[in-house]
């Protein structure tokens, strides 16, 4: 992204400017409302810093709201950028109140809420917490990774490719967890899964229950008559008895009042009678003798018709309990991974590890040489190494701490160590420098200068030195005067 121009009203101290950039744009300051005439407070971190840190992300410095953006008195400031990236242009228009634009060839680019517009910036230009960390050199808005000590120093750069292969590795590892999760071995149900089988399977015990129910009724019908017969030999057994009962009152004279011996009541029953109703007894007994045979064949296919059923509905539990393995199967219709599949993503896990270690070594070697070469002319070289010092800074071949460096070596080795990483992942574009280059004394702050012109990046910068000036670059004055600032 290389901005073009830069519009601001009633940002802070600046009510109205607009900036036309080039490459490399340097910029001081002159407060005339301070009685030393000094450059502090004039407006130049307003210029550099905060008017496109809040036009391209809303962003304002820590201990401050958006609202403390706005100049004293007004209600609303507004802040423009014109800027292109891979040959498109583009124009963001923040303001405060919250209102954000974006324009697109002209064309503005229509979203339902800021958030999904400001996701459209991140996606082209990068998230804040980037732009900050690798784009700025300030005490206040940057992250200066190296003055946060070797720890964190190592942590940024593994991040960069522990980041990419890291995702590399989530998606293995989510590929081996899905084959353990769906192995063959899990599988409750081990059953060939197919639709005919389950079908035939349907059609066999719909087959059988209707089997079953045609015994049912089968068995009804012949318990129906064994109990027809049953009741019939019943009721000859009840008029045996009922006639042996009657023959015997009569014997023994039984009064049919007191149902007792009567003295009084004679023996009424004659020899002939006697032997008439013995008569009617033993056919009764001779019939109940034939029904008893006459029921003997249906006896026995009950009892056939019934082990029939049991071992029927045997079948039918038994080919039910099949159904419902098979149709469990069919929950399982995932869990096909063997063994060896998940072999194959766990060595590729390890392969991926062993290979990241290696690549990640080869990239702190190849951004070592991108950095010794921007650091050439200031006769300092850095090393990174694999001990718990991480990274060493060699000054005329002296071994140094990174705390052991003067201030004006940390300044520079921090701006070159951005434009490395920069470098390293094939970005370009702005890069905003504040607090700090003023620790460089001249010599470093032009061949910081000629190192930028070499590099794919514009330079929007605050250096304070007016004395003397780099040639072939853009100068800008932010001047103070009765509360307002003004850029020259």
């Amino acid at each position: 992204m290389i901005i073009k121009s830069l519009k601001i009203n009633n940002l802070q101290l600046i009510k109205s400017a607009q900036v036309d950039l080039e490459k490399i744009n340097i910029v001081s300051g002159l407060n005339l409302d301070s009685p030393s005439e000094s450059g502090n407070g004039s407006g130049k971190s307003t210029l550099v810093l905060r008017a496109i840190l809040f036009c391209l992300y809303g962003y304002c410095e820590e201990g401050l709201k958006l609202v403390d953006l706005i100049r004293f008195n007004e209600k609303e400031c507004i802040v423009e950028i014109d800027c292109s990236l891979n040959d498109e242009h583009y124009k963001i228009i923040r303001k405060i109140p919250t209102q954000l634009q974006i324009f697109k060839n002209d064309l503005e680019i229509q979203a339902n809420t800021a958030t999904i517009k400001q996701k459209m910036i991140d996606d082209i230009f990068g998230d804040v917490n980037f732009f900050r960390q690798y784009r700025c050199v300030d005490l206040k808005n940057g992250i200066n990774v190296l003055d946060l000590g070797i720890v964190s120093l190592r942590k940024t750069l593994m991040a960069f490719m522990e980041d990419y292969f890291s995702n590399i590795r989530k998606n293995l590892l989510a590929k081996k967890v899905e084959r353990e999760r769906y192995s063959v071995d899990k599988k409750l149900c081990k059953h060939y899964l197919s639709d005919k089988r389950k079908l035939i399977l349907k059609e066999g015990l719909n087959k059988l229950v209707d089997i079953k129910k045609e015994l049912q009724i089968q068995i009804r019908d012949a318990q129906n008559s064994i109990s027809k017969v049953n009741g019939e030999i019943s009721s000859k057994q009840k008029i045996i008895s009922y006639k042996q009962a009657e023959t015997k009152k009569a014997e023994e004279g039984i009064c049919p009042i007191l149902k007792t011996s009567c003295n009084r009541i004679g023996k009424t029953l004659s020899e002939e009678d006697k032997r008439k109703m013995n008569n009617e007894i033993d056919i009764l007994r001779q019939d109940i003798k034939s029904l008893e045979e006459s029921i003997i064949g249906d006896q026995d296919y009950l009892a056939d018709l019934e082990m029939q059923f049991q071992d029927l509905d045997f079948k039918i539990e038994k080919a039910r309990r099949k159904a419902l393995r098979l149709e469990s199967a069919f929950q399982f219709a995932d869990y096909k991974y063997t063994k060896a599949d998940i072999i194959i993503y766990d060595e590729a896990i390890k392969v991926l590890d062993t290979f990241a270690g290696e690549y990640i070594k080869e990239w702190l070697s190849s951004l070592s040489i991108i950095l010794n070469n921007l650091l050439n002319k200031l006769n300092i070289k850095i090393e990174f190494t694999a001990d718990k010092d991480f990274m060493r800074v060699f000054d005329n071949g002296q071994i140094l701490k990174y705390d052991q460096l003067s201030t004006g070596q940390k300044c520079f080795l921090n701006v070159v160590f951005k434009l490395a990483i920069l470098l390293q992942q094939n970005k370009s574009g702005i890069v905003l420098m504040d607090d700090g280059l003023n620790t460089l004394d001249f010599v470093n702050f032009r061949n910081l200068i000629e190192i930028t012109k070499t590099l794919p990046f514009q330079l929007i910068a605050v250096y304070q030195n007016n004395n003397e000036v780099v040639e072939n670059i853009k100068y800008f004055k932010a001047i103070r005067e009765n509360g307002e600032s003004k850029i020259a």
